[in-house]
């Protein structure tokens, strides 16, 4: 099964996040940014071949996103808190953190 990276990245401050592979918890932790470097966690997921959707969520907010993930597309993805909602972006490369 190929994996992807998955970046929580900025605006989190101790919050508990959950990660779904096509429902199935796949990780949950507390996480709080780094803000020197703006991460917060790197999960590693496994995705079966075919694809799959990833869904990060934030129980103690109305934050969730669903993120749909086809075969070949970007391994990285970024997620962050902004403004009370979960934004994303995705990457061919590893995101860099100073």
């Amino acid at each position: 099964m190929p994996a992807i990276t998955l970046d929580l990245q900025e605006g989190f401050a101790g919050e508990t996040v959950e990660v779904r592979l096509d429902g199935r918890e796949v990780w949950r932790g507390e996480v709080r940014t780094d803000w020197s470097i703006g991460l917060a966690e790197r999960v590693q997921v496994e995705v079966p071949a075919g694809g799959g959707t990833v869904s990060v969520t934030v129980p103690s907010r109305p934050a969730s996103i669903d993120l749909v993930l086809k075969p070949g597309e970007a391994p990285v993805l970024g997620v962050s808190l902004i403004g009370g909602g979960l934004v994303s972006r995705r990457s061919d490369e590893p995101f860099r953190y100073f």
